[in-house]
């Protein structure tokens, strides 16, 4: 006995079966439609340059934070926050370091969920902080003391949607990184299977890792030319700093919005 599901708008639907069935779509692309279909989706979004502070003026707060959210567990008790400049016009440029973890070597198998023991929700993907990854803050802003930005949950997994193929998805006018079909897991062996394209109830494995990047909250965005890391996926900071410490709101471990007290101290 085996448990097909169906991953559609973000639900999940589930039953226990004794042969293979289609119930529906993965939540990646249809294999009827192949890269060769033809029609228009909006391109994948963008990353914000790196280089946006180059050459900006010194000013007091660049330079590195040691901090934390109050009453969180790891990695949110240790977080390195690394100013590299702020423009004349206020843009904030730098990068967040969260944990003491060591982070995983780049993305090489587009077959295989990244990173290496990512445990998964077939239900749906909600994107882990990467303890040792230096995260690039985007929408970074100052004004007066107080800087506003955001980190990028997704980023992560930038190299690893780079390297998926995009399949089309006529149907739902999009591309992703696994057909549109249904799915099912072997209770015994925890093996994951999608149908094989134009065989008739006959499955082929997939590893659950992808099968869960590539479905609901997928961190993956794809195009007809290729693949990349949501970049709109956010936790949001919001702090007001002085001369050797920063104060204000940040983002809770259940990823619950401005729920927590974040605090830096300028390190010497």
């Amino acid at each position: 006995m085996r448990c097909a599901f169906s991953i559609l708008a973000g639900s999940m639907l589930c039953a226990c079966v004794s042969k293979s069935i289609e119930v529906g779509p993965t939540g990646g692309a249809s294999t009827t439609g192949g890269t060769d279909a033809h029609f228009n989706v909006p391109p994948r979004p963008t990353w914000p340059s790196g280089d946006a502070c180059a050459g900006a003026n010194p000013q007091p707060m660049v330079g590195l934070w040691k901090g934390y959210i109050e009453a969180q567990p790891a990695p949110w008790d240790t977080i390195l926050l690394d100013i590299q400049g702020v423009t004349e016009t206020g843009t904030l440029c730098a990068t967040m370091t969260l944990g003491k973890g060591t982070p995983p070597p780049p993305a090489t198998n587009p077959d295989i969920g990244y990173p290496p023991g990512l445990i998964v929700n077939l239900t749906s993907f909600r994107p882990p902080i990467i303890e040792g990854f230096t995260y690039t803050l985007l929408d970074g802003t100052v004004q007066d003391g107080r800087a506003r930005f955001g980190l990028p949950n997704n980023q992560p997994w930038r190299g690893w949607c780079a390297l998926q193929a995009p399949i089309a998805d006529p149907v739902n006018y999009r591309y992703g990184c696994l057909p549109n079909t249904g799915a099912m897991v072997d209770p015994n062996t925890h093996e994951c299977r999608i149908p094989l394209d134009g065989m008739d109830g006959m499955y082929v494995p997939v590893d659950c890792r992808k099968l869960t990047l590539c479905g609901p909250g997928s961190p993956c965005v794809c195009d007809a030319q290729g693949c990349d890391a949501d970049p709109n996926g956010r936790y949001l900071f919001d702090l007001h700093f002085d001369v050797a410490s920063a104060d204000g709101a940040g983002p809770t471990a259940n990823g619950g919005g401005f729920t927590g007290r974040a605090r830096f101290f300028k390190s010497e």
